[in-house]
């Protein structure tokens, strides 16, 4: 008897918390397939990512599982009309599908239409996918609903365009998941899914040995910075509030950037302070490995997160863990993670640069010694999340592997 195959579709062009989630997910639906393995698992990644370090991360962690032929595939993108689809998928239900072009996964075999259900761990460029095999749909965030200027104001294309091809990908899909309930109503109200698609899962958290990271040492005390190139990070209003921390508030701190990208960065935020006496303090770092940026963090006096919105952040629990505060932008989603771990952060108005500059001068008093106290595992069950995702993830796939 032939054994239903499962898609497991990796993420495109995204690093930190979302491939971190990429590789949860995979892991949680492997142990779902090494307790019972009436079906085959096949996982795809895109071929212009295929060949990085990514790819392997997933390979070597399940080479026993991932053998059968066809189970690691590189698939391309591919825009396609009405009409191939219904030519491909003939037999599967294509009715319900307007005339206009659609994105599939060219695996140089089925399109995947072999595999009788996808899991899609983040949303594509490309147009909307439709819903020819049944599939879960991750959207990790719903950012431009309150920060829309991250996408420009041509509403037709550019990210706009995906955007809006993107919520139809999500609308299409069976069910969706969730480990922030505070975005559930965005979910609702934004994407238009009705609530009982929404499941909700705990809060995850990739441990790593954290006591034998080793600080780094600075000359001088200094506070960390995570952000990137995309707009809802806060970039300009941050550099005015350290502006105005250097030369308003006397501040002590250096700050480290990490930025991912140190050269468009600096080019597109910080390249008009570069005659300011108070750019001395600010360093600008390039990409950092883990080990790297783990040891930025222990070495810190204190994490800055600075947004307009997110969908929170895993470096606040990892620096907790290793005994260092969090400053970050007053949103709901922080708020859940800071109530339900125990986090003790403070908060800024994001918006506010004066605020934000002051709360970065408190940091200097902060007690840092209650920070050593602070015990993880009263907040977070590392076998019982995994327990828990694990009997879900079978609950669900049972519908479609019948």
């Amino acid at each position: 008897m032939t054994k239903k195959k499962v898609a497991i579709i990796l993420p495109s062009a995204h690093s930190g918390g979302v491939w971190d989630y990429a590789k949860y997910m995979t892991e949680r639906l492997i142990d779902v397939y090494s307790s019972n393995p009436n079906f085959e698992i096949v996982v795809a990644i895109l071929d212009h990512v295929a060949n990085q370090n990514k790819f392997s991360e997933i390979l070597e962690k399940f080479p026993r599982v991932l053998t059968h032929p066809g189970s690691v595939r590189a698939i391309k993108l591919k825009n396609v009309d009405l009409a191939f689809i219904n030519q491909l998928s003939a037999g599967i239900k294509s009715n319900s599908l307007i005339d206009k072009k659609y994105t599939l996964f060219d695996d140089g075999f089925t399109f995947l239409l072999d595999c009788s259900f996808w899991f899609l761990l983040s949303l594509q460029d490309g147009y909307e996918i439709p819903p020819i095999v049944p599939f879960c749909s991750i959207p990790h965030d719903t950012i431009p609903r309150h920060v829309p200027e991250i996408f420009g104001c041509d509403f037709s294309s550019g990210y706009w365009g995906i955007f809006l091809e993107n919520i139809r990908t999500i609308q299409n899909a069976e069910f969706m998941i969730s480990i922030n309930p505070e975005t559930d109503d965005d979910y609702v109200g934004y994407f238009g899914v009705r609530r009982n698609k929404i499941i909700n899962l705990p809060l995850f958290l990739p441990l790593k040995n954290f006591q034998k990271v080793t600080a780094y040492v600075s000359n001088k005390p200094y506070f960390i910075w995570v952000t990137n190139c995309t707009l809802h990070k806060n970039q300009a209003r941050t550099l005015q509030a350290l502006q105005l921390y250097y030369t308003k508030c006397c501040g002590c701190f250096e700050v480290f950037i990490i930025s991912g990208d140190a050269v468009r960065w600096e080019s597109m935020f910080l390249m008009q302070y570069k005659n300011s006496g108070w750019r001395e303090n600010v360093h600008l770092l390039d990409f950092v490995t883990e080990k790297e940026f783990l040891e930025y963090i222990k070495g810190a006096k204190f994490v800055l997160h600075s947004v307009l919105n997110d969908n929170g952040t895993s470096v606040a629990i990892e620096a907790k863990i290793m005994g260092i505060p969090t400053l970050s932008s007053d949103y709901k989603q922080m708020h859940f993670l800071n109530e339900s771990l125990g986090l003790n952060m403070s908060f800024f108005d994001p918006m506010d640069i004066e605020d934000m500059a002051k709360k970065i001068k408190l940091m200097e008093w902060y007690d840092y010694q209650k920070e050593n106290k602070y015990d993880f595992t009263k907040f977070y069950n590392e076998e019982e999340v995994k327990k828990l995702y694990k009997k879900k993830l079978a609950q669900l796939l049972s519908r479609y592997l019948r």
